[in-house]
């Protein structure tokens, strides 16, 4: 009786096959990590206008008649939860300019001076400057403009700036 040996099969890859899956998942690797820095900048982006957009909307909304009805209030800073207010008269130009928090929340007045500059506090992460201007053409409507700028650590011409406008009724 005489026994032939079969050759047996291999089931493996060749190195031309393993060196080829490799390079695609090297590919496709440095393609997912090129994102990263896309998705944060993203991000960041999103975060910013989120803020910008509930500063303003805060802003618009605590503009609030005062009792002599030609003077109008606004929030510049909150101490013990209540509201600081102000009252800017808006038959003439005004302005002003606000610190606010990461939590959209005023934190003081801001020296139109020192605008231009980085704003070293940490809790300062946003600037608003509001402009009441009122509208020759329409007696008794004033614009409020409120420009967002941030970051607050940034100079000024670093800083990316998103205005916001609204008319606001004065009886």
């Amino acid at each position: 009786m005489k026994f032939t040996r079969r050759r047996s099969e291999k089931n493996a890859f060749s190195l031309t096959e393993v060196l080829i899956a490799m390079a695609l998942f090297a590919g496709t690797a440095l393609v997912l990590i090129a994102l990263f820095p896309v998705a944060q900048n993203t991000e960041q982006q999103s975060l910013r206008e989120t803020r910008s957009t509930l500063i303003a909307e805060s802003i618009m909304e605590s503009l609030i008649l005062g009792q002599e009805g030609e003077k109008v209030s606004v929030s510049v800073g909150i101490t013990n939860g209540t509201p600081i207010w102000k009252l800017l008269h808006p038959t003439n130009s005004a302005a002003i300019t606000l610190c606010y928090n990461a939590s959209c929340e005023p934190l003081r007045e801001l020296d139109p001076a020192a605008v231009t500059s980085p704003i070293t506090d940490p809790q300062v992460v946003a600037l608003a400057t509001l402009t009441l201007t009122p509208k020759p053409s329409a007696p008794g409507l004033i614009t409020a403009e409120v420009a967002v700028s941030s970051p607050a650590s940034a100079p000024a011409e670093h800083r990316t700036i998103q205005h916001f406008t609204r008319l606001v009724a004065i009886p």
